[in-house]
């Protein structure tokens, strides 16, 4: 017996597969925020100090993210941050309309700054919620984010 809660799911999931739905939701739809340089400087400083907790290390790494959004912000974030490789896998092309020029500056900015990582009252839906918001320096390759500077 299927469950009531999945039906909106999979309708919605079908649709995807009519041919005029899929291109006009392709061209209208976004997935509503990871398009700003502070959201993606959140999401990733969040995930890079949770990970770190466990032993990983930036520095070298590859990086894969499925569904980045309306932005590869993170996936940008993250090679700033010191990742050698992005990979982000998306059915939808959302970020095809995305300036990244300008999220790359302004990621700069906040690496350069040592801007802290926006918090819970700035991006009150993100997670994992931290005990810190200092900059993680220890954690990132400034010379990696100093070459794409100037």
């Amino acid at each position: 017996m299927m469950q009531p809660w999945k039906v909106p799911h999979l309708v919605k999931g079908a649709l995807t597969y009519v041919p005029f739905i899929s291109a006009w939701r392709s061209r209208h739809n976004s997935t509503g925020g990871s398009d700003t340089a502070r959201y993606c400087y959140a999401v990733w400083l969040r995930h890079l100090i949770v990970l770190n907790q466990h032993g990983f290390d930036v520095r070298g790494s590859v990086v894969a993210e499925l569904g980045p959004g309306d932005s590869i912000g993170t996936g940008l974030a993250a090679l700033l941050s010191g990742a050698c490789r992005y990979i982000g896998l998306d059915l939808v092309a959302f970020s095809a309309k995305a300036d990244l020029t300008s999220i790359v500056r302004e990621l700069e900015e906040l690496y350069l700054s040592e801007a802290s990582v926006p918090d819970h009252h700035e991006f009150p839906g993100v997670r994992p919620r931290l005990a810190s918001y200092d900059y993680p320096g220890r954690l990132i390759d400034l010379p990696a984010v100093s070459q794409t500077a100037g």
